[in-house]
């Protein structure tokens, strides 16, 4: 609900302010992502048993992710 919250929350703001573009898409997706976040953080608990074991495999995956994403999208440019 506080993923919610805070999407809806941000996309009243860009409407009344006229920053970016307002949807609800925006909503949903956010709303999506939020919610596939907490259910993965939640499942790596379950299988890792331990926060900190968690906090660990959640930054070193982001770190390897995070340049793999990166590079990718840079090659991807690079072919048009």
């Amino acid at each position: 609900l506080l993923i919610f919250i805070v999407s809806l929350f941000v996309e009243i703001i860009q409407g009344l302010l006229g920053i970016g573009a307002s949807d609800i898409d925006d909503i949903i997706l956010n709303y999506l992502g939020g919610v596939i976040g907490i259910l993965g953080y939640k499942f790596l608990l379950f299988i890792l048993r331990d926060e900190k074991k968690v906090h660990t495999a959640i930054t070193i995956l982001s770190a390897i992710g995070l340049p793999l994403i990166l590079y990718y999208l840079f090659m991807v440019r690079m072919r048009f």
